[in-house]
């Protein structure tokens, strides 16, 4: 007798829709996601989180980027959520912080605290609460100033302004350029946009709209991701657009050079009137001359 064991086949995986935007749409999770490799702890957490169970190496970052919100039914709300938190109460506070910072959540507070932030961001992801608040963008907060009651009083508030004016005034240099900003040549000529600055002006618009609440800084760091990631068929359009502005303005720097390196024109007339206005002054003095002569030799016959 032949005995058989049957083995029950994996469910397969689904993810479902939930009822925030998916982390995809998030640009700041999604250039947090791309500083960590697949195979770190942090995001193995993320999907234990969100889907209740770790994921593959080669599908765990794709499977976040497709997480849109708890997906249940109404009636065991409660139960999932209970659940997720508790899987986040085992987790030390330094791994919660790390989650935090990849959602770009407030990363301050009792552990209490982050793995309730945790719970109501994975129910339901949106644009606000996926950007990092300016509170906690600058670090550690800082300590309110204590006053010196030996200190010396405070200045006026017009003494204080004057001071100021006056040193601004002394030691001010004159104001530097962007950072990446060209030098104009001569004419003035500004320097045309780069294929990908083309691009970038072209969807941060849009993207501005569909994102509010996100800084420019996190829309352009995923738009640079985006564009290295286009097909050459696409940037094409951008390259080319871009060969024909620096065509232009090639030309116009090659006519702001020859128009500034013109010579001096030289008129021949001006001479002419120069050496006829010579030549009228001696004459002048030869007559002042025969003058004085005359006058000589009239005294010498009074004499004699």
């Amino acid at each position: 007798e032949v005995l058989t064991m049957s083995v029950p086949e994996k469910a397969e995986f689904v993810i479902a829709k939930g009822k925030g935007k998916a982390l995809s749409e998030l640009p700041g999770v999604c250039a947090m996601l791309e500083k960590h490799k697949a195979s770190d702890d942090v995001l193995q957490h993320m999907h234990s989180v969100a889907f209740g169970r770790k994921g593959p190496r080669v599908k765990v970052k794709a499977n976040l980027r497709e997480f849109s919100g708890f997906a249940y039914g109404a009636d065991a709300r409660e139960a999932e959520l209970a659940k997720r938190h508790a899987y986040l109460a085992k987790r030390t506070g330094d791994e919660l912080k790390a989650i935090c910072a990849i959602c770009c959540l407030e990363r301050g507070g009792k552990k209490e605290e982050l793995a309730a932030r945790l719970v109501a961001f994975f129910d339901k992801p949106t644009a606000k609460s996926g950007t990092v608040p300016a509170a906690s963008a600058g670090g550690k907060r800082k300590r309110a100033a204590t006053p010196n009651p030996k200190a010396s009083p405070a200045p006026t508030a017009k003494a204080a302004q004057s001071a100021k004016e006056g040193k601004a005034a002394a030691g001010k240099k004159p104001a530097a350029k962007a950072p990446g900003q060209a030098k104009e040549p001569a004419g003035g000529v500004k320097k045309p946009p780069s294929a990908f600055e083309l691009y970038l002006a072209a969807r941060l618009p849009s993207l501005r709209e569909k994102n509010d609440g996100v800084s420019d800084a996190e829309l352009q760091t995923h738009l640079k991701d985006k564009w290295k990631a286009l097909p050459a068929d696409k940037k094409s359009k951008f390259e080319e657009e871009h060969a024909e502005l620096q065509a232009k303005y090639e030309e116009e720097v090659a006519k702001a050079k020859a128009k500034a390196a013109k010579p001096a024109i030289v008129d021949e007339d001006d001479e002419e009137e120069e050496e006829g206005a010579g030549g009228d002054k001696q004459g002048e003095d030869e007559e002042d001359s025969e003058d004085e002569q005359g006058d000589d030799g009239a005294d010498a016959d009074e004499a004699a």
